[in-house]
């Protein structure tokens, strides 16, 4: 009977300081962002924010050519880009803001040579095919006839 009472006078107490949690969780929501590797290399993506006064800095993430990681840390992010087969190589450095809403960002070749370029893209947006289909949605016989 005691252990009842302690139980309830502990949820009792606790229970203010638990619906505070559940008010608060949609203020706590890290901002997810999507990046594709829309080139032909691998890359090494690593991001570092700062939380409280103090840097973090993740973990970096292989990306293979074609592929694509999510980041769901909090606030500002400074997101450094290297070369997969020569990892002291940086080929890129961008901050992307603190946001509510989530987004999705490619990486693609820049103009200069050994560096590329992250933008932000819609989430559907599909990467560009060389080959295009016909109007019947089959390759174009012309275009596959000459390759052989």
């Amino acid at each position: 009977m005691q252990m009842v009472s302690r139980v309830r006078k502990l949820m009792a107490k606790l229970a203010p300081a638990i619906v505070a949690c559940f008010l608060f969780v949609g203020d706590l929501r890290a901002e997810t962002i999507t990046i594709r590797n829309d080139t032909k290399v691998p890359l090494v993506i690593q991001t570092a924010v700062v939380i409280n006064g103090q840097v973090r800095v993740d973990r970096p993430v292989a990306i293979k050519a074609g592929g694509a990681t999510t980041i769901t840390l909090p606030g500002n992010k400074l997101i450094t880009v290297y070369n997969g087969r020569n990892p002291s190589q940086v080929l890129n450095k961008s901050n992307i803001p603190a946001s509510k809403e989530d987004g999705t960002y490619s990486m693609q070749a820049d103009i200069l040579p050994g560096r590329v370029k992250l933008e932000q893209v819609k989430p559907d947006t599909p990467v560009e095919k060389k080959d295009k289909p016909d109007k019947d949605g089959k390759p174009d016989k012309k275009k596959s006839d000459k390759d052989r």
